[in-house]
């Protein structure tokens, strides 16, 4: 019994922290030069990815999306407020922050920026 009790603990504390997310992009916007937010000149490629679902570990930053390569390389902040996640040699900026607070995915990367809204799995 002691032994159940133990590996329950050890099961809860690997699992415990980190939540499970699923979003949905509903938005996407290219970010010019002068930092101003545009529909205009946004790739087709990147708009297809409207409407996609994409699966986010909020502690390790894991991320899945079927409009999305499966990211090589995941680095956090110092702050752990952001995710640089590399993918097929692109590199994106997750706010880690945003969607634990306020389950809402922001994410950017070659000048494309994709929002949505998120539940906790």
């Amino acid at each position: 019994m002691k032994k159940l009790i133990l590996i329950s603990a050890l099961l809860f504390s690997f699992n415990g922290w980190a939540e499970m997310y699923s979003c949905s992009i509903t938005g996407i916007s290219k970010i010019t030069k002068e930092l101003k937010v545009t529909s205009k000149g946004v790739s087709k490629s990147a708009m297809r990815a409207k409407g996609t679902k994409v699966e986010i570990d909020s502690e390790t930053c894991d991320f899945e999306g079927r409009r999305f390569h499966k990211p090589t390389e995941i680095k956090m902040s110092d702050d752990r407020d952001f995710c640089y996640l590399t993918m097929k040699d692109k590199s994106y900026a997750l706010w880690r922050s945003t969607l634990v607070e306020e389950n809402l995915l922001s994410l950017t990367g070659g000048g494309v920026f994709y929002s949505g809204s998120c539940e906790k799995m």
